[in-house]
């Protein structure tokens, strides 16, 4: 079983993979990114767009185009996680999602109903577990 410690450990890391293909957030501090993941941290899927949805659907396509959206566990948003990003973890299967910012109530609560690992503000060395 994995502890919370190693969960943050892996999710940290996560942060660090993601933030180095930001490369059009390193030009225009504008966008954002999604990054998906398989259960050792493997990356599966990668999306970044002005829009944190169109983000989230591009990192879908891009791992459903190499026929690895089967393998996705674990989503990383460089949004605040609300419950339309919940929605479509959970509609990706994904067992942990993880936002750089903070998450709606109604995000938590959708989550916590089914079952999904949701974790915010998710920075260099601190995050918040909400379910």
């Amino acid at each position: 079983p994995i502890t919370n410690q190693d969960l943050a450990e892996h999710l940290l890391t996560m942060r660090r993979i993601l933030e180095t293909r930001q490369r059009h957030f390193r030009s225009t501090g504008a966008t954002h990114c999604t990054m998906l993941f398989d259960r050792r941290g493997t990356a599966l899927g990668f999306g970044e767009d002005v829009g944190r949805h169109n983000a989230f659907d591009k990192a879908v396509g891009a791992a459903l185009r190499a026929g690895r959206l089967g393998r996705v566990c674990f989503g990383v948003v460089s949004s605040r996680l609300s419950h339309e990003i919940v929605s479509k973890a959970l509609h990706t299967r994904l067992v942990v999602l993880a936002g750089f910012s903070a998450a709606t109530t109604v995000a938590v609560d959708l989550a916590r109903e089914h079952g999904l690992t949701l974790v915010g503000r998710l920075r260099d060395e601190s995050l918040i577990l909400y379910t």
